[in-house]
């Protein structure tokens, strides 16, 4: 079934009025008519599957028949860190890190990292990777959707406390990533540098605030790469004792 974000948490027996965008969606791409089953989650862990009652390109409602909490998060908290990128990169990070299953989406300046975009742009770039963030996680079957965080300068993020077990990526670390995740920790920061890399003094104050340096292999890899190889191998370590579904 298609299945689409909704601000308001759905609520069984109720009929649901969807965003002019989904509704332009199931009538002109999808062609979607009364009578249709599809899914709604709004990003608290729920779906809810629902019947179309009108359908028009301006205003489509749903009947909300039920409710379940499917198992398909990662049982870890993962976060992101990832030096702002040029082009398009950004939207295609953003986009898999979703389908990983990232919690949050962090853009890092660093001493090597042109920040060009003022605040205002900025803030409307966050809502475009929001939105893209949304869109696949209704593709990738997920039921809550990554919070995206604009740039925030490496220093102020290593003074933080809120992650219970952080690493940042350096080519010539001695332990690998793989090794460091044994056992996978309840809550992983990921932290990736920009194309040239954390400089040494970034490199020396991650270590002094606690920040443990990984490799992913013996190749370097663009950073658009890393950030999804690096979130590939935590959701692994996360997902290889979670006992699986029954047939």
């Amino acid at each position: 079934m298609h299945r689409f974000y909704h601000v308001e948490p759905p609520v069984v027996g109720a009929e649901v009025i969807l965003s002019p965008e989904a509704s332009a969606q199931i009538a002109r791409v999808l062609r979607l008519r009364p009578g249709a089953r599809l899914v709604l989650f709004c990003g608290d862990g729920r779906e809810c599957e629902g019947v179309l009652e009108s359908v028009s390109p301006a205003r489509s409602t749903v009947r909300v028949l039920a409710e379940s909490t499917p198992c398909v998060e990662l049982p870890c908290r993962l976060d992101v860190g990832v030096a702002a990128l040029k082009g398009e990169k950004l939207d295609w990070v953003v986009q898999k890190l979703t389908e990983i299953g990232a919690s949050r989406i962090l853009f890092l300046q660093t001493e090597r990292t042109v920040v060009s975009a003022g605040e205002e742009r900025w803030s409307r770039r966050i809502q475009r990777y929001q939105r893209i963030a949304q869109e696949a996680a209704e593709q990738s079957g997920r039921v809550r959707v990554p919070q995206v965080v604009e740039p925030v300068r490496l220093e102020a993020l290593l003074r933080s406390t809120d992650t219970e077990c952080r690493f940042f990526l350096d080519p010539y670390a001695s332990h690998s990533l793989t090794v460091a995740l044994r056992p996978c920790p309840a809550a992983v920061q990921i932290l990736i540098g920009p194309e040239g890399g954390f400089t040494p003094a970034e490199v020396e104050a991650a270590r002094a605030a606690g920040t443990h340096p990984v490799r992913l292999g013996a190749r370097i890899l663009r950073a658009e790469t890393a950030a999804i190889s690096a979130a590939t191998l935590v959701a692994a370590a996360a997902e290889a004792h979670v006992p699986e579904a029954p047939q």
